[in-house]
């Protein structure tokens, strides 16, 4: 599994996240890479096949890498063993993803590296601080920065909280 792409979509999943909160120039976002960084995996077990090209991570499923962490009871990653790259990972079993205060819940996660898209599926939740976002589905389109939620047979709901502001000053009166 190459960092590069195989583990990047893990930084991008808490990319709905972004479209929440405002971003402040230098600040990290969702989308800054997190370099090269270690990816460690913890699991009850893993089962990799070269043949079907697939690895299976089963049983408290536990990726980290920098301030970014996901949690699953199973996580399957398919990869395209000529290229060597990976081509699909599936976390399934109620997935759970942080990066500092963003968190993204759902029962399935699927990327897909050829499409470069992200399907969260089962209650997908999307929130920070008190901020969140719900619906059926959430689609994240990497290549475009864009995110859509769909309501199917519930409604997409937003919430959406202004910043706390200090208070302004007296208004100075103007000489004439």
């Amino acid at each position: 599994m190459s960092q590069g792409k195989g583990w990047a979509f893990i930084c991008f999943l808490v990319v709905l996240i972004g479209v929440l909160p405002e971003i402040r120039a230098g600040e990290q976002t969702p989308l800054t890479p997190l370099g090269n960084e270690p990816i460690e995996i913890q699991a009850d077990e893993v089962v990799a096949n070269n043949q079907t090209g697939r690895i299976l991570f089963t049983g408290r499923v536990e990726a980290q890498q920098g301030n970014l962490r996901i949690s699953s009871p199973q996580m399957e990653v398919i990869y395209n063993q000529q290229e060597r790259q990976v081509a699909q990972v599936i976390a399934s079993g109620g997935v759970r993803i942080q990066r500092g205060e963003q968190m993204v819940t759902a029962e399935k996660a699927v990327f897909s590296n050829k499409e470069q898209k992200i399907t969260l599926t089962g209650n997908p939740r999307a929130w920070e601080n008190k901020n969140e976002i719900t619906g059926a589905e959430m689609i994240l389109f990497l290549q475009e920065d864009r995110v859509v939620v769909n309501g199917g047979a519930q409604r997409v709901k937003m919430i959406l909280y202004p910043e706390e502001r200090a208070p302004r000053g007296k208004p100075q009166s103007r000489k004439q």
